[in-house]
């Protein structure tokens, strides 16, 4: 495959160079601030992102700069067209993060009953997908915590989630792009903010959320914190449609999705866009500039064609159930030997499920 670029001589080598460092792997974006003197941090967690955009006008003001806060990236212009400017603020923010980005572990207590709750709840999954924390359970004289281990401001977020599901309250939250709200028109601006007002009403539930925010939170109880998510879901995908989108998948993709040890998720959320996996609902939230969000959805779609090659569920009565399993499971053995594929008999559901290699699946 050629590429071929035409123009006066410096724009041709401006493009040459952009082509080149977006093969390498890096965003569009990046790639041509760099090419105009900015200072790049990549590959930032979502924490630290989530600090920088809540801390950006007093950043700016403090080193003379103009902060850029993407998904997983900032860019750090200086003003006065200095470098050693933008230089020195990339210290400064440097040493801003070094508290959040400390890796800590630390036990907060729970309710016993409440272990399993809190630790399938959507909210813990998403903050351990995006960020690599462990949460484990923890038992002691004291009686029963959750163990958490990870970033330092990471850490503090979970724990804030489990104390709010402790008392009975919800704890969702909804990731979203920095700066995804300073897109909007005026109008659009006053419209979102009454859309949102009237979804606050209507759900029960409290929406804390600022233009420059990287996610949402929701106060209130379990159920209504639940709706307001979905609703937010649903108008930001209409105010942002090519940024903002919801991915449903089948309940048993859910797993292949995320990967071995959330591996394939880790690589989505690689491409430029924040990816959060709800697996009680089993759906995806995308969230980012355009372009990553294309990736990241085309990506998707490849593993779910693949996953309906390698998956096959048939619905049967209950007699049928009981005839592959065979007397003692012996015929379900002896399919799974031959075949090589993993099969799942429920009689109570009349359901049977393969899974496995697309050959083994196939036979």
């Amino acid at each position: 495959m050629k590429v071929r670029v035409s123009g006066p001589r410096a724009q041709v080598l401006r493009c040459k160079d952009a082509i080149e460092g977006v093969l390498m792997g890096y965003e569009p974006a990046d790639v041509l601030a760099e090419m105009d003197g900015a200072i790049i941090v990549r590959n930032m967690d979502g924490t630290s992102i989530g600090m920088l955009s809540r801390e950006k006008e007093n950043i700016e003001q403090k080193c003379n700069i103009t902060l850029e806060v993407d998904s997983r990236s900032i860019r750090i212009w200086a003003k006065d067209d200095n470098r050693d400017t933008a230089i020195a603020a990339r210290d400064h923010i440097d040493e801003m993060l070094a508290d959040v980005t400390t890796v800590e572990t630390i036990l907060v207590r729970v309710p016993g009953q409440k272990v399993a709750e809190i630790l399938n709840s959507t909210s813990m999954r998403q903050l351990q997908d995006s960020s690599g924390m462990t949460a484990n359970v923890a038992k002691d004289d004291q009686g029963t915590a959750i163990r958490l281990t990870g970033l330092n401001g990471v850490i503090n977020e979970a724990k804030e989630l489990i104390e709010r599901m402790s008392g009975g309250g919800g704890a969702e939250f909804l990731p979203l792009q920095p700066g995804l709200l300073l897109r909007m028109t005026p109008q659009m601006e006053a419209d979102f903010w009454r859309d949102l007002q009237h979804m606050s009403h209507a759900t029960g539930a409290q929406v804390e959320l600022s233009k420059g925010s990287n996610r949402a939170n929701f106060v209130g109880n379990p159920q209504c914190t639940a709706h307001a998510k979905s609703e937010l879901q649903k108008i930001l995908n209409f105010y942002f449609p090519d940024s903002c989108i919801i991915v449903s998948v089948p309940s048993h993709a859910v797993d292949y999705i995320a990967g071995d040890e959330d591996r394939e998720l880790m690589r989505l959320q690689s491409r430029g866009a924040l990816v959060a996996l709800d697996r009680q609902n089993a759906q995806l939230w995308l969230c980012g500039d355009p372009r990553g969000v294309e990736q990241a959805l085309n990506r998707i779609r490849n593993m779910l064609q693949q996953w309906e090659k390698e998956y096959w569920e048939h619905h049967c009565a209950r007699g049928a159930c009981y005839a592959v399993i065979g007397t003692g499971g012996s015929n379900i053995r002896q399919l799974q030997s031959e075949t090589g594929a993993h099969i799942q008999v429920d009689p109570d559901q009349g359901v049977i499920r393969v899974f496995g290699g697309e050959d083994a699946v196939r036979k």
